[in-house]
């Protein structure tokens, strides 16, 4: 199903923005000299899932087939990156507004429009 103006991710970017959110928030206890107990790391989780939500909510899960593939072959001379390309080709063939990613390469291309994980929960 596809939805005006979502967020194209992977079940791996799903992980890493649980991850971050949860370290994020117990880390940003830490620096105000809080003590993470369980009851705050619990906290902290539960904020994460509900990020999670939050992004599964604006956003479409998306993978790989053979036309991505064969798409990715075609970019080899425009970027190089394997990985990378087939990204940009689920990029291209899904019409997405945006990549979540933490890859440098793909952040730093101007053949799609990316964002990290830090600042798409920096826009919630």
């Amino acid at each position: 199903m596809r939805r005006e103006d979502a967020l194209a991710i992977t079940p791996t970017i799903a992980k890493d923005v649980f991850f971050l959110a949860g370290a994020s928030l117990k880390n940003a206890l830490r620096a105000g000299g809080v003590t993470v107990t369980e009851r705050r790391a619990a906290t902290a989780n539960e904020a994460a899932w509900s990020r999670l939500r939050a992004m599964q909510s604006q956003s479409v899960m998306v993978g790989v087939g053979f036309g991505e593939h064969l798409e990715a072959l075609a970019l080899r001379d425009q970027h190089g990156d394997y990985e990378d390309d087939l990204l940009l080709a689920i990029a291209k063939s899904d019409a997405i507004d945006y990549l979540v990613t933490n890859d440098k390469g793909l952040l730093s291309s101007k053949a799609a429009p990316t964002i990290s994980p830090q600042e798409y929960l920096s826009a919630l």
